[in-house]
């Protein structure tokens, strides 16, 4: 089944790359059969402005403000959102900021009560351009504040959103025209355009549900064993069953257990 795709742009330069970024995700989410919606802020006459009306409505003392209701609404028809937005001195810029405080909000995004809101268990990729590269921002600490700001806290623990990450389109030079640049800016709208392909469908959903498999890894050379979940097993097949069986052991410590269970169980018995 395909999705729907909402672009979401922000910079008041026209033609810009920001643009091209969300033209790119866009064009590979059509290739692949998906509808694509792009809404440029600037565009729509976007207010970013917190107002008494916005502090109403968050009190519970007014409607939702008229104007964002729009957006809300494309927001929630969406199954893919993509956030496209330079940084500004390493956060995002005011209008996106707007969009949060005004539209991504209380009685939309999430419920004081813990009711799912609009947002939840859609998928959501924040693409920053940025000068530096993404080495430095995420070395720096940077980019692990705008990660833990906008995807851990905001979509994810408030607006339950379970699949948001950042992507950087990053060592961008502005003004600069050179042929380098140039061929380095083609190559990362055409991963963007990757991207954008790749989330244009919805997963298929699995035949069964998904079983709890305990195995066994050994770390290096070390020999340290280490227990964990192995990857939920989506197959019914008999091979799938058998490499469970088989890969998938109960830890030895485990067996132990429950032998000497067994054997004093059997011992009463008798």
């Amino acid at each position: 089944m395909s999705n729907n795709i909402l672009v979401i742009t922000s910079n008041p330069e026209k033609d810009s790359m920001t643009d091209a970024v969300g033209a790119a995700f866009a064009a590979g989410a059509v290739e692949r059969g998906a509808s694509a919606d792009v809404l440029d802020l600037y565009d729509e006459g976007f207010n970013p402005v917190y107002s008494a009306a916005d502090r109403a409505h968050y009190l519970g003392h007014a409607p939702m403000p008229e104007d964002v209701v729009p957006i809300q609404r494309r927001l929630a028809q969406a199954d893919v959102i993509a956030l496209v937005f330079p940084i500004y001195w390493y956060t995002m810029p005011a209008m996106v900021k707007g969009l949060f405080d005004r539209v991504i909000c209380r009685g939309f995004a999430y419920h004081p009560d813990g009711t799912p809101g609009a947002l939840a268990d859609k998928t959501v990729r924040v693409i920053m351009l940025t000068g530096g590269s993404r080495q430095w921002y995420e070395s720096d600490g940077i980019g692990e504040s705008l990660d833990n700001q906008i995807c851990r806290q905001t979509f994810a623990k408030y607006c339950g959103v379970k699949d948001v990450e950042l992507v950087y389109v990053d060592n961008l030079s502005m003004g600069d025209d050179s042929s380098d640049k140039r061929k380095a800016a083609a190559a990362q709208l055409e991963g963007i355009r990757q991207l954008g392909a790749s989330l244009a469908h919805k997963p298929s959903p699995p035949n069964e549900p998904a079983a709890d498999i305990w195995c066994r890894s050994t770390r290096g050379g070390s020999r340290t064993r280490m227990f964990g979940k192995c990857r939920r097993m989506k197959s019914s097949s008999k091979a799938a069953r058998y490499a469970a069986r088989t890969s998938c052991r109960t830890p030895r410590r485990w067996r132990a257990a429950r032998t000497g269970r067994s054997r004093a169980a059997r011992q009463r018995r008798r």
